[in-house]
């Protein structure tokens, strides 16, 4: 390393002033150096275990000891320090260092230090500050980390990272304590602790969190509840006789044949099923006979009583049976209002038509293009007739021919032709 004009002039002041301290104390210390293998500056006795011993003794007032004090950058300067080298820095942290073989440690000068110090080299038990994703409790080399109370081990990580807490039973289920969160040993079968292993037979299988029947699931099965309820949850659909339910109880079956029974809606005679506000389903008796479907002199529907079930459109009534529309006492086979305003008979012909005067009139909606009205001979049926074909267009009379009601004649002026 090269050194300059000032480094020669700085090391000769220093020579200079060590010349001068030797010369000051070696009468004092040079016999004691020689037989001692130590010296004492400042004093006539160095202590024996002190290589340099300086003191104050001999001096004419009080003096310290002066380390050499740098700057943190001439600190790091320093080419291959050896261990125990000291220093003091005058700026940043400053303070005494030593080197301690790696790096330069500062001596503990304050309790705010020694918090700082501690939180970059160690756990404290009462919390760490500062600390980075880089900090960690546990250990470098592949051994166990081991956690103790009353010196008696409660909780081991292995090197391999498996978790062992001793209170727990080997093999066992972990339950948490609620309220405490405290992990302890469960109890199989135990209430709130874990379910004994289930057993599946008799055509009762399990596919992940759900049981279902299926498989040889016997006719003759019986499925004893105990007196308790029987549910199911969810949102899924139920099939009978259905592999793949659309509804929440879908009964599969052929049509027109009777497959589903509820003993509670049994009763004698012929039974409606009926379902109030509530969705509960109840009968009601069916006192006029059976109600049937399609078409035939045969069909017929019962009258129904102010019960709130009234049939609507379609109805059809046997042989002998009256309608009455505003009336309760039919005349005829049908009857309008109160005082039987219209009625037809068992032939179908109008017997009474009150109200219809010669200031009344009938509409019939399919005749209102108006015009001449014709009743076709086999239907009866009522339509326009058409002029011409239906019947005879309206006659101008010209040359002398005139028409009296029913005749025509000769009258007036001939002219000749």
């Amino acid at each position: 390393m090269q050194r300059t004009s000032q480094d020669r002039v700085q090391y000769g002041k220093i020579f200079a002033v060590l010349l001068l301290l030797t010369a000051l104390f070696l009468p004092f210390t040079v016999g004691n150096t020689l037989a001692q293998e130590n010296v004492g500056i400042g004093t006539k006795n160095p202590d024996q275990s002190a290589v340099l011993d300086l003191s104050i003794e001999l001096l004419s007032s009080p003096k310290g000891f002066l380390t050499p004090r740098m700057t943190s950058l001439q600190k790091n300067s320093i080419l291959a320090p050896t261990t125990g080298l000291l220093i003091y820095q005058t700026d940043g942290a400053s303070g005494f260092y030593y080197y301690n073989g790696l790096t330069w440690i500062p001596f503990i000068t304050s309790v705010s230090s020694f918090s700082s110090l501690v939180d970059t080299m160690a756990w404290t038990l009462r919390g760490n500050a500062g600390t980075s994703s880089a900090n960690f409790l546990g250990t470098t080399d592949p051994k166990d980390l081991v956690l103790k109370t009353s010196n008696v081990e409660r909780l081991r990580i292995s090197a391999i990272g498996e978790v062992s807490v001793a209170s727990l039973v080997s093999g066992g289920i972990v339950k948490a304590v609620p309220g405490t969160g405290t992990l302890v040993s469960a109890v199989v079968g135990a209430a709130g602790d874990v379910e004994a292993p289930l057993g599946f037979s008799n055509g009762i299988t399990r596919s992940g969190n759900s049981v279902m029947l299926g498989g040889g699931l016997a006719f003759n099965t019986t499925i004893n509840l105990n007196n308790s309820n029987f549910s199911f949850s969810g949102q899924g659909n139920v099939g009978i006789g259905v592999a793949s339910p659309t509804y929440l109880l879908e009964v599969g079956g052929t049509q027109g044949i009777a497959s589903v029974r509820l003993q509670s809606l049994a009763g004698t005679g012929t039974r409606l099923v009926t379902s109030n506000s509530l969705g509960e389903l109840s009968t009601l008796n069916l006192p006029g006979g059976n109600v049937v479907g399609g078409s035939g002199t045969a069909n017929f529907v019962t009258k129904w009583a102010a019960d709130g079930l009234t049939l609507q459109n379609s109805q059809l009534f046997d042989n002998g049976a009256s309608v009455g529309v505003g009336t309760t006492n039919p005349i005829g086979l049908f009857s309008v209002g109160s005082t039987s305003q219209f009625q037809v008979n068992a032939t179908g012909a109008i017997t009474a038509a009150t109200g219809i005067t010669s200031s009344g009139a009938i509409q019939f909606s399919a005749l209102n293009a108006g015009g001449v009205v014709k009743a076709d001979p086999v239907t009866g049926n009522l339509s326009v007739a058409i002029p011409g074909i239906d019947y005879e267009k309206s006659l101008t009379f010209t040359n002398g021919l005139t028409r009296n009601g029913d005749s025509v004649r000769f009258g007036g002026t001939l002219n000749s032709a």
